[in-house]
């Protein structure tokens, strides 16, 4: 019995490294992956990579532009349309610029907020909607989960990402939106912190006393161990995909 069983599951920003290896994983757990990307060829060329023959099968490339609200919910009604609903979103789509403060102009906290909040907003009120006009799976009181991928800078900005944070603040506070106005519909919303530092992600909903605890026996886990040799530093940084993917496959089984 795999985790996604059958759940049809929209992945945007799935070509680069998390998203290669998000991808990959839930194939492997049975579901069937519509792939969004700018380009349907940088999606197919993804799927071709890491999926092998009786896998692609399960994946479909999609090339939309979701900044633009219209692209955003043609993704969602492809979504539909293969696989007759949507259990999940799930997104690390996004590309801001970065700036100082003091450098910075007012187009430039517009192109963050058109990267991560109009990006996140126009593509999860359409999959939100679809969710809400379908029946949950049998067996579940779940109608959809959507999770969205933000940055440690959405709450604690380091030097030269305050535009950055404050787009990707936005997405949190839509993510704990969606999740507080439709918890009753069986509605499942979260946004995950990729943290700068370590790169693990936390969960906004955790009680605040909960996520202190986890990040302290984090922070242990994976501080520097002095002497460590390049190689080994390197190891555990290739492995950050694969925590990231499996904090994602938490969120939406």
């Amino acid at each position: 019995m795999h985790l996604l069983d059958g759940d049809a599951v929209l992945l945007a920003g799935a070509t680069g490294r998390v998203g290669g290896a998000t991808l990959a994983t839930f194939v492997h757990e049975g579901a069937r992956v519509l792939v969004v990307s700018r380009s349907a060829e940088r999606a197919q060329a993804t799927i071709d990579a890491l999926l092998d023959d009786t896998e692609r099968a399960a994946a479909m490339p999609f090339a939309a532009d979701l900044a633009d609200s219209a692209q955003a919910a043609a993704a969602v009604a492809a979504r539909a349309e293969r696989f007759g609903r949507i259990d999940a979103l799930v997104s690390l789509a996004g590309d801001g610029h970065v700036v100082r403060l003091i450098d910075s102009s007012l187009d430039d906290l517009r192109t963050n907020l058109v990267a991560f909040t109009e990006t996140a907003y126009s593509l999860a009120l359409p999959a939100l909607r679809a969710m809400l006009a379908q029946q949950p799976r049998p067996g579940t009181r779940s109608r959809g989960r959507m999770v969205v991928v933000t940055a440690g800078s959405s709450k604690q900005p380091a030097p030269g990402r305050g535009l950055f944070g404050i787009a990707k603040a936005g997405v949190n506070v839509l993510m704990q939106a969606i999740a507080r106005e439709h918890k009753g519909d069986g509605i499942v919303a979260n946004a995950l912190v990729r943290r700068r530092r370590d790169r693990r992600c936390a969960r906004l909903s955790e009680p605040r006393g909960l996520r202190r605890r986890r990040d302290t026996a984090g922070s242990r886990r994976h501080a520097r161990v002095p002497g460590q040799r390049p190689r080994q530093r390197r190891e555990r940084r290739a492995g950050r995909p694969q925590r990231a993917r499996g904090r994602l496959m938490v969120q939406i089984s």
